[in-house]
């Protein structure tokens, strides 16, 4: 079954990549539509690759592709210094704000012995406060 149009959340690489490798066309395909906060559409927008950011640009132009503002900048000011990037912070603010239920996002931060292990340092900073 597919998610509904208003359902999808990314942050900048699970879309990135697929553009370089010419498969964005997938997200389309199972999920109908997607959004990305401001932030994620300025990394989009650097990303080196001439044809996945044309692919990217083609997406946004035929509305599948949407692009969002976070209405709580607080929060992606807390996320990042907590150790996101700017792309990440807002793309959980907005999904948080939203209640969007699926985020597509590169986990392994989040996995124990991830780079960051931002879950754990997280809730770690916030008990010893």
């Amino acid at each position: 079954m597919t998610p509904s149009m208003s359902q999808v959340i990314s942050n900048t690489s699970p879309l990135t990549n697929l553009a370089v490798i010419g498969q964005l066309q997938l997200v389309q395909t199972q999920l109908s539509c997607v959004t990305v906060p401001e932030a994620v559409w300025r990394e989009m927008l650097a990303l080196p690759h001439r044809d996945g950011r044309a692919a990217l640009n083609a997406a946004r132009i035929a509305g599948w592709l949407r692009i969002a503002a976070i209405a709580n900048p607080a929060m992606a000011t807390s996320l990042r210094l907590a150790g996101l990037d700017e792309g990440e912070s807002e793309a959980i603010a907005l999904a948080i704000e939203t209640s969007e239920p699926l985020l597509l996002i590169d986990a392994a931060k989040f996995r124990p012995g991830g780079k960051k292990r931002f879950v754990h340092e997280h809730s770690f900073n916030e008990r010893s406060n």
